[in-house]
């Protein structure tokens, strides 16, 4: 659920500032994503003022109107379109801060083991970042980390192990590490699929 706070500011230039705080923080990614489609549409209407090097759209005390079941509706489109959260859920797990990226790898890790409609997207999204796979798939990696990213593998693998052979000696080499046992079992059903993958390719 998101907090929605509206601030009124008197005097000259008066303006309307809408403040958007994520209250569950059930599901950050599209909270972030739901902030970012309001705030297209505020920008696409309005006067944009710039405030620290961020654009931060003024209200006219008219305000705008917002049909009631717009979070609803946006929601509900967003629940189809994998490849959309996929994408966000992907540069959240890439930011530089590690709270950020244990939610980025969190998301994907309950999609791919709960919605099998987004393993396709998943294994495609990670496809197309494999220094980003390489950069995780090293020593040193944090178990909270490696863990949600070994179960989105072990998925992804299964869905299509032909997109992530590229990270398949990555993996092999992450066997090789004294893992916990949680994250080994998840490598290694991961591992397979990359072998079965090879193998059929082979014959």
């Amino acid at each position: 659920h998101a907090q929605v706070s509206v601030y009124s500011a008197a005097g000259k230039e008066a303006r309307t500032i809408v403040v958007f705080q994520d209250a569950s923080r059930h599901d950050v990614i599209r909270f972030v994503q739901l902030c970012g489609l309001v705030l297209h549409c505020l920008l696409d209407r309005m006067p944009v003022a710039q405030v620290g090097g961020a654009a931060v759209a003024q209200c006219p005390d008219s305000g705008v109107m917002m049909d009631e079941g717009f979070e609803d509706d946006f929601l509900l489109e967003l629940e189809d379109d994998w490849s959309l959260r996929v994408r966000s859920a992907l540069e959240a797990a890439a930011s530089e801060h590690a709270a950020s990226r244990e939610e980025g790898l969190g998301m994907l890790a309950t999609w791919a083991a709960t919605r099998p409609d987004a393993r396709a997207a998943i294994a495609e999204g990670l496809a197309t970042r494999p220094a980003f796979l390489k950069g995780l798939l090293r020593q040193g990696t944090p178990v909270v980390e490696l863990y949600p990213l070994s179960v989105v593998l072990k998925f992804a693998t299964m869905q299509d192990a032909a997109a992530l052979g590229s990270v398949k000696q990555e993996v092999v080499a992450m066997q090789g590490q004294d893992l916990p046992s949680i994250v080994a079992t998840e490598l290694g059903a991961a591992c397979a699929s990359l072998d079965g993958q090879a193998q059929g390719r082979s014959s």
